[in-house]
């Protein structure tokens, strides 16, 4: 099976299980699963991209910088080499600039 639309298929799977949780109120997962299709689409979508850009300039515990990393092996499995490319330099600069980079 060709691993092209493996991962479109995944962000479609995690929207409407997202869509099906948040219409649950006693299952908190609909918005962690919204994060993780937008997650999964930046290359497609460059909004998504500047929406995380943004999120990661304020984030301080490096979280968004393990999630482009773990975004990144996912896109090798899936065989996509030039998005986890993308991934692994988004990291590396979100990386560069942390708060211990500061002189």
């Amino acid at each position: 099976m060709e691993r092209k639309y493996i991962i479109p298929f995944i962000a479609c799977l995690t929207f409407l299980l997202g869509s099906v949780a948040i219409m649950l109120p006693f299952i908190p997962l609909g918005w962690f699963l919204y994060a993780v299709t937008v997650l999964l689409l930046i290359p497609y979508f460059k909004v998504f991209q500047r929406g995380f850009e943004w999120m990661s300039r304020r984030d301080k515990t490096g979280f968004t910088q393990r999630a482009l990393r773990f975004t990144a092996k996912i896109y090798r499995w899936a065989k996509d080499h030039k998005n986890a490319d993308l991934f692994e330099k988004m990291s590396d600069e979100k990386g560069s600039q942390g708060p211990s980079d500061k002189a």
